[in-house]
């Protein structure tokens, strides 16, 4: 009778070791993912130069396809963006899947045809947050990071910064 208690307690045990390395992995997994997405919202926007709407279209396309549904709160300056709308526009209120804020510097330049540049760079922010079904959400984590400096001349018609 001794051997088989102290066998259900190491069961009990691996079992428990197992569910925590599984849990670390999986949480690991998911915030390493959260990071890709900022970048590839950020490497959108430099592709593109500026926040247009070829850039808002193909950062909602992707969000969509890889199934990205978190959503939070913007800062105060951030314009809000929601990939649940049929066409990129900025949502007037509530959670956003996306932020992005327009910091522009002092300098302009003339590109080559003559048109005038505005330097300018961007503050992204998605949001990672880890919710059980029954707990409800347990943390919500915004992760934010910028783009390089970029010469813009031309932006989305929609927003206004």
């Amino acid at each position: 009778m001794k051997e088989a208690i102290g066998g259900s307690y190491l069961f009990i045990l691996v079992i428990i070791m197992v569910a925590l390395f599984t849990s670390y992995v999986s949480l690991s997994t998911n915030y390493s993912r959260c990071y890709h997405i900022k970048d590839e919202i950020i490497s959108e926007i430099e592709v593109h130069g500026g926040v247009d709407e070829d850039a808002l279209t193909n950062i909602n396309t992707y969000l969509k396809n890889i199934g990205y549904r978190s959503a939070g709160t913007c800062e105060e300056g951030f314009l809000k963006f929601s990939i649940n709308e049929n066409k990129s526009n900025v949502t007037s209120g509530g959670a956003a899947n996306y932020c992005i804020k327009r910091h522009s510097k002092n300098t302009t330049v003339s590109g080559v045809t003559g048109q005038p540049k505005t330097a300018a760079y961007y503050t992204v922010t998605v949001f990672f947050q880890l919710s059980m079904p029954v707990i409800g959400e347990l943390f919500f984590i915004p992760i934010s990071g910028e783009t390089s400096v970029l010469y813009v001349s031309k932006e989305y018609t929609g927003i206004h910064w």
